[in-house]
């Protein structure tokens, strides 16, 4: 799971990454700032590189969507109503690969383990694989030349 969050966000995805590290059948890897929140055995801590992983859950900022798409790897986006850019790159995700989302403050962590065991059904996370591979790329640089242009322009 991935963070990038404030304190009180990584305190409402606590309960999340609790029910997750109970279940069996997959490892977890946390982000350091979730660490605490599952001291228990068999809960990996250590950095895994993002290839090594099946699925990511994650809030959904630019960079670990970056990754994501850029390594066509499956994800569970963590929708936090209230953060208008987290909003938006979620309903993105959803709209462009399919990607499930979770409300970040539910309390339904059963429904949250569900759609991790169904991410990693070959045929689902086979599709999500090949939808993200469709995506188009090069925005960065897109953009980088569209800044170039406008400020060759301006002067």
């Amino acid at each position: 799971m991935a963070v990038g969050a404030t304190a009180a966000i990584v305190e409402a995805m606590c309960p999340m990454v609790q029910r997750l590290a109970r279940c069996r059948g997959f490892n977890l890897a946390v982000d350091p700032q979730l660490a605490a929140c599952v001291p228990e055995a068999g809960v990996l801590f250590r950095d895994i590189p993002l290839q090594d992983l099946d699925v990511v859950v994650c809030r959904p900022g630019m960079g670990t969507l970056t990754d994501c798409v850029g390594l066509r790897l499956p994800m569970i986006t963590l929708r936090e109503h209230g953060n208008s850019e987290m909003d938006h790159l979620t309903t993105r995700m959803e709209q462009l690969v399919g990607a499930p989302s979770f409300d970040i403050y539910s309390d339904d962590g059963d429904s949250l383990t569900t759609m991790v065991r169904d991410m990693v059904v070959p045929h689902r996370h086979a599709a999500m694989r090949t939808a993200l591979g469709r995506l188009k790329t090069g925005g960065i640089q897109g953009a980088a030349d569209w800044l170039v242009r406008r400020l060759t322009k301006s002067t």
